[in-house]
């Protein structure tokens, strides 16, 4: 007997944030609407075939993460979780279902047992209680968001309004009809539909966002703030020349007419010269700058990128362009949520992505590496890479071969993130699937030891912070962090001193020698190495007209004897009227832009430019408003 859900089946793309946009997969995400769903006890039985162990995967809910019911897969294992008395929440699991192959799986409830039965085995708690009674929907094969959908197919999900019995269940899974007086909805899942490119909008000029962070109660207002476009340093790539088409393509975090959050793609045209109107790819619905897009571009010429969350209360996606070297139309490939993603393409074409990022687990910041081509959603379960205490922060750089690095910092359990010290580093040369540190010893994920292998430097010791900015490779290939050090979380005066500092590994010995002062912690710069073997660093080193808040005048820093000493060749935005924040290098980067940034007001909410420079020191604006004509960049006079 099949009994007919009362409310049509929506597609993905319908419920998710940005949803033009449709996610290729077996199976589409499907709402079901029937009152008897508000019941005293219940049975939910999901028929399904997974092509990837990729987590989370939810396969049915009612309500939103945590509320009401979840049979989804995670940490490696198959849950069961109920809500018996909100906001209080308990599940049973078992083991994962094998790849490729059909199984069924039953989870029940009944306000004293909580169940879960698979070919992988059983489970089962006494959880007394009941579920909210509310009007929510069931949901099959993803979250209404759109977010953890289904990496295969389910052929067949039921629900029933009572507990069926283990024999019962066990009729379900060899694919027999059980209980049909007590059967609310049989359903069979719509195929999702292929994804179809979506031609982006165009903004009518380049307006970055303004964020601010944690408000101070003093004259300096907050413990950071400005234009923050080109924020965090945790995001990288944000900014990729691309040899082929001669272009230099950017991903920016935009303001939106609304003053919400865009994530806007734009290119400079090297032949002319010139840029063309910003592309919006979607409205994150947020004004948090942690959301901000990164970059990947893969062996054919596709943009990928990476619509990043802070923390888990919202969606984060991946998007492909539809042809190659073009910004005009895309594809979203795989709605999902991670922190800082870092995508780095390894291995020219025969290589794959690489995705660095932080997933938040009960509150904390802890590092993972997934694998996929990005074309799809097939990608590798996220592998843990670092796990100390209250977590990390990290920056990373590869060769574009086999070589990834990555430096990251500790989060201590006491003070957190405003606590943040130690440096540590780790690198691969085997396209991110084993780890070792500089000197070449190999170490086993996830981190776990403060004081393990991968330790550069104890701040903690020395009751310093650390705030990581960028990572090079010499012109020797020695790897090279760039960081600032300080003695306290709040800006102004004290405390103090601030200062640039870098590590280099000799071949034996990790050197730390220090660079430039600052006055500010979130003060950021990028390290740049030339083909003479100098360094610079560009950077917003210079107090610009408000001290001791973010950002300030970028200076160009050069140091001939691998940060020995620096001497400041030139200033490139002398006597700002604003503060010019977070200064980014280019991937590959083209003579005619080098590095781009952002300015702003640091005191209050304001407008919000975008700069590039040029390797010879020339800096030029993005236009604030443009037509539907490419326009050569606006110089900036000295």
């Amino acid at each position: 007997m099949r009994v007919l859900a009362m409310a049509a089946v929506l597609a993905a793309g319908v419920v998710a944030q940005d949803a033009t946009l449709p996610h290729p997969s077996d199976t589409a995400i499907s709402m079901h609407a029937d009152p008897r769903l508000d019941a005293d006890a219940f049975t939910i039985a999901v028929e399904v075939r997974l092509r990837s162990p990729r987590e989370p995967q939810v396969f049915a809910s009612r309500g939103a993460r945590g509320e009401l019911f979840t049979l989804y897969l995670y940490k490696g294992q198959v849950r069961m979780l109920v809500a018996h008395d909100a906001p209080e929440y308990t599940h049973v699991r078992v083991s994962p279902p094998e790849l490729d192959r059909w199984t069924t799986l039953v989870g029940a409830y009944d306000g004293e047992q909580l169940r879960i039965w698979s070919d992988q085995g059983t489970a089962s708690t006494r959880v007394p209680g009941r579920l909210a009674h509310g009007e929510a929907g069931l949901w099959i094969g993803g979250r209404e968001n759109g977010a953890d959908r289904v990496t295969g197919a389910i052929r067949r999900a039921r629900f029933w309004d009572r507990m069926l019995t283990a024999e019962e269940a066990t009729q379900v899974r060899q694919g027999e009809d059980v209980a049909p007086d007590h059967l609310v909805l049989d359903i069979y899942p719509e195929p999702a539909k292929p994804p179809v490119p979506v031609d982006l909008p165009t903004a009518d000029g380049y307006r970055g966002i303004w964020y601010s962070n944690q408000p101070t109660g003093d004259d300096l207002a907050f413990k950071y703030s400005g234009g923050f476009g080109t924020y965090p340093q945790q995001h990288v790539p944000i900014a990729i020349h691309d040899p082929a088409a001669n272009k230099t393509w950017f991903a920016f975090g935009a303001r939106g007419v609304d003053g919400s959050l865009e994530h806007q793609i734009a290119c400079l045209d090297h032949a002319t010269f010139t840029v063309t109107a910003p592309r919006i790819l979607l409205d994150k619905e947020t004004t948090d700058a942690h959301d901000n897009p990164t970059l990947a571009l893969d062996p054919q010429g596709h943009l990928l990128v990476f619509s990043n969350s802070h923390g888990t209360g919202r969606p984060s996606f991946v998007h492909r362009s539809a042809a190659p070297h073009d910004h005009t139309s895309f594809v979203r490939t795989w709605t999902t949520n991670f922190s800082y993603g870092q995508p780095w393409w390894m291995d020219g074409e025969a290589g794959e992505l690489v995705f660095l990022h932080t997933l938040y687990q009960d509150g904390r910041r802890m590092l993972h590496i997934t694998r996929g081509n990005g074309a799809d959603e097939a990608w590798s379960a996220p592998r843990p890479l670092a796990r100390m205490e209250r977590g990390h922060y990290q920056v990373s750089w590869s060769d574009g071969n086999e070589r990834l690095a990555t430096a990251f910092n500790r989060h201590p359990d006491d003070g957190g993130l405003n606590a943040r010290t130690d440096l540590h580093y780790i690198e691969s040369v085997s396209v991110g699937r084993d780890w070792r540190t500089a000197a070449g010893e190999r170490v086993d994920l996830p981190l776990t030891d403060p004081k393990g292998p991968s330790l550069v430097h104890a701040f903690s010791e020395e009751d310093r912070l650390v705030y990581l900015k960028d990572l090079a490779f010499d012109s020797d290939g020695r790897p090279v962090i760039l960081f600032v050090t300080s003695s306290g979380w709040q800006p102004g005066p004290q405390p103090t001193p601030r200062r640039f500092l870098t590590a280099r590994f000799d071949g034996e010995r990790w050197q730390i020698r220090a660079g430039p002062e600052v006055d500010h912690n979130y003060d950021h710069g990028s390290l740049l190495v030339d083909a003479d073997g100098g360094w610079r660093l560009i950077a917003p080193t210079g107090p610009g007209p408000q001290p001791w808040l973010t950002g300030g005048e970028v200076e160009v820093w050069h140091s001939g004897d691998r940060g020995g000493a620096w001497e400041k060749v030139r200033s490139l935005t002398p006597a700002p009227d604003r503060h010019h924040t977070y200064v980014r290098k280019v991937v590959d980067a083209h003579p005619d832009c080098e590095v781009v940034w952002a300015d702003g007001d640091p005191l209050r909410p304001s407008d919000s430019r975008f700069w590039f420079a040029t390797r010879d020191g020339r800096v030029f604006g993005f236009p604030a408003r443009i037509g539907t004509e490419a326009v050569r960049p606006t110089p900036l006079l000295h």
